[in-house]
């Protein structure tokens, strides 16, 4: 018996056996790329942004001063008002 599985190996019948391992490593790829993909999009602090958010944390790392930031959202909150009409 033992015979016969080595002569079935040597004709080729093993290749099932390591013919997935491909396909394995394709796919045990995709999870993490797709992880970190997934890691990026949740933390990217621009995605889903307004203009008020985006004026909001300029104002807090001081690229704009009170006067500015104040112009800048009476500005928008002009806009806006007409935006809704």
């Amino acid at each position: 018996m033992v015979e016969i599985r080595i002569e079935i190996f040597k004709k080729g019948a093993g290749m099932y056996t390591y013919g997935m391992h491909g396909w394995g490593m394709f796919f045990g790829w995709l999870i993490p790329i797709g992880l970190l993909l997934m890691l990026v999009y949740f933390f990217n602090e621009k995605r889903g942004s307004s203009a008020k958010d985006i004026l909001d944390r300029r104002y807090a790392k001081g690229e704009i001063d009170t006067k500015e930031y104040r112009e800048r959202l009476k500005e928008l909150s002009s806009l806006n008002d007409d935006n809704s009409d």
